[in-house]
């Protein structure tokens, strides 16, 4: 799926350029997720979301079968992995 940009949100807390309307369809989910809910998610759907595009990524034809999809799965991965860390640093 490529990203839909559009309206940007003002949700406390979220990074204006993590509030821009762009959504991952997760498959283990079933459900589309927006950037910024992955502040809000769980750990086990952050987890979930982490395999999920880490998959998407280390897949050689996921870039030419559709290029949106890898590019977004990029970015919800990174930012997956930052929130996680962040929030394993502040448990500790």
């Amino acid at each position: 799926m490529s990203p839909i940009v559009g309206s940007y949100s003002a949700e406390p807390g979220v990074p204006l350029q993590e509030s821009q309307d762009r959504w991952f369809k997760s498959d283990l989910l079933r459900r589309e997720v927006n950037l910024s809910e992955l502040y809000e998610l769980s750990q086990g759907e952050l987890d979930l979301i982490m395999a999920e595009t880490a998959t998407i990524r280390s897949d050689p034809d996921s870039s030419r079968n559709n290029r949106g999809k890898f590019v977004v799965a990029g970015y919800v991965l990174e930012l997956a992995k930052i929130i996680s860390d962040r929030r394993a640093n502040q448990s500790s």
